[in-house]
């Protein structure tokens, strides 16, 4: 399951969308294959940015690329999950605002990828540990509920994929 940062992170950063053509296509590729995924939560976030990255989003990934948060199991997970935030002492107030935050696709990730976490892992450009009491970090959160974390080239390395 591919978290919002990557995608942004690679437009921004490492990979825009007019130069690394080759990336952008086999992420679509592997978004049509049905061997990548993301969440509906990961959706809105990049559709709301509308900018160049929400319009390919729009254009070139189809909608079964992004899973639905809605099930039961899902849910409890991410109820847990914010539990789990509230009680540890580790975190501010805002940042168990903003992992409470129903737009905020952290716990979604984590807890979808808890339902099957043997077969699903999350790939996001966040490191566990930071110690941040601001934030509550996806590593983290994805720890608790015994999911396996990468980066988004050690997941296509993982995959065998080249571009």
């Amino acid at each position: 399951l591919i978290d919002a940062n990557c995608f942004i992170e690679s437009k921004n950063v490492t990979n825009p969308l007019d130069v690394a053509i080759s990336f952008w296509a086999k992420i679509k590729d592997l978004a049509l294959a049905g061997r990548i995924h993301s969440v509906d939560k990961v959706k809105a976030e990049l559709v709301s940015m509308g900018d160049e990255l929400s319009q390919w989003i729009k254009n070139e990934i189809p909608s079964s690329f992004f899973y639905s948060t809605s099930t039961t199991d899902v849910q409890q997970n991410v109820a847990d999950l914010r539990n789990w935030a509230a009680s540890t002492g580790q975190y501010d107030n805002k940042a168990i605002q903003d992992f409470n935050s129903s737009t905020v696709a952290d716990p979604y990730l984590a807890g979808y990828a808890a339902t099957d976490s043997h077969n699903i892992k999350v790939v996001t450009n966040e490191k566990a540990g930071t110690g941040s009491k601001h934030s509550v970090k996806l590593p983290d959160a994805c720890a608790q509920k015994g999911v396996s974390c990468l980066r988004i080239m050690e997941m296509l390395r993982e995959m065998g994929e080249t571009f």
